[in-house]
């Protein structure tokens, strides 16, 4: 009786940390225009590789980029460059970078998930101590 509670009691834990995980990620895709594309002005800095390639945005976010905001992620790079795609990646927020066959996920959800354990330690002792 008593595993049966402990495990009750995680599996609630872990079900308020995926509401919270699922509730950061809709916040992040739901930012105003401007501090949409000032965090994934922050993220190409954070991101980008030294050599030249390609981003890709959504179809939502490609249409509605900011004028001139090739120039200002050009702004953001130490060295190489990145054009943005004509073609638009299938994702919800956040963006790919294409560096000749080599693709890197920048999307929201794929950065999330790529630090679900740290994230998940992170918001269960804010949560729970």
């Amino acid at each position: 009786a008593d595993m049966a509670k402990k495990r009750i009691i995680l599996q609630a834990k872990q079900k308020e940390i995926d509401h919270v995980l699922e509730a950061a990620l809709e916040e992040l895709r739901n930012l105003d225009t401007r501090e949409y594309f000032d965090t994934i002005l922050k993220m190409v800095a954070k991101y980008a590789q030294d050599k030249d390639g390609v981003i890709m945005f959504s179809e939502k976010d490609l249409g509605r980029l900011p004028k001139g905001f090739e120039e200002k992620i050009a702004g953001r790079l130490k060295a190489g460059s990145l054009s943005i795609s004509k073609e638009s990646a299938k994702i919800d927020g956040g963006f790919i970078l294409v560096y000749g066959d080599i693709e890197e996920n920048c999307s929201f959800e794929a950065l999330i998930n790529a630090s679900r354990e740290d994230l998940q330690d992170k918001i269960s002792q804010i949560l729970f101590k």
